[in-house]
């Protein structure tokens, strides 16, 4: 299971500021003469969906070798970091995963992370319900870091009213992985969808529109 990239600031049910991945995407197909209809739905629904064909486009999704027996994917148009999150006054940079022997470090119950966090032996990985619980318990000093998703875990701060720069992204990232839409391989139209949204991504790099919603929603997500 991924990182919540099909939640805030990915997709958001808010006409106003629909989300980072909902406004490249229509911006993208817009510039090509396509409307999309968005419709939220649970994730794994959606991926169901897109697998038996339905009409529609999965908005952010990470490649997978697996899905893609069923699946086509975009070229990367994001990329969704993974890092570890300390309290302020922690060293903002690290060498290796060695320099956390003996941290507490929370986790989200499920969520995919990469074996080299997973597996460490001289770690304590305390997994929680939620990324929301983890940075609550980061806040009050029950855990010493927690691995979260880089945009996800700064907009919930912003969200939930967690002061500004109380908590800080470690450096480097823990893993970056490319986000795509991804169609259906049973849906008619898939290849037609993929060379619109390619053209009409190149588009909207090349007029501003795609590093004017980067920086909207990165302003969100700063510590």
């Amino acid at each position: 299971m991924p990182f919540r990239l099909n939640g805030p600031p990915y997709v958001i049910d808010n006409p106003q500021m629909p989300g980072l991945a909902v406004e490249l995407v229509s911006r993208a197909f817009a510039t090509q003469g396509y409307t999309l209809q968005l419709t939220i739905k649970p994730w794994n629904r959606a991926l169901k969906e897109a697998q038996y064909g339905r009409d529609q486009i999965v908005l952010a999704a990470w490649y997978s070798e697996q899905r893609t027996q069923n699946l086509a994917f975009s070229k990367p148009y994001l990329f969704s970091d993974i890092h570890l999150f300390a309290r302020r006054g922690y060293p903002a940079h690290y060498t290796s995963l060695n320099d956390f022997k003996g941290q507490r470090i929370g986790l989200v119950q499920n969520y995919a992370y990469d074996s080299s966090l997973m597996t460490h032996p001289e770690l304590t990985l305390l997994p929680a319900e939620t990324l929301l619980i983890n940075l609550r318990k980061l806040q009050n000093g029950r855990i010493d870091l927690l691995a979260g998703e880089r945009r996800v875990a700064l907009w919930t701060m912003h969200a939930n009213h967690i002061e500004p720069g109380s908590l800080i992204p470690l450096e480097p990232e823990l893993s970056r992985t490319p986000v795509h839409i991804m169609v259906g391989k049973n849906n008619p139209k898939a290849g037609l969808y993929l060379d619109v949204f390619e053209k009409g991504m190149e588009a909207i790099r090349d007029n501003g529109e795609y590093a004017a919603i980067m920086t909207k929603y990165e302003s969100y997500s700063t510590p």
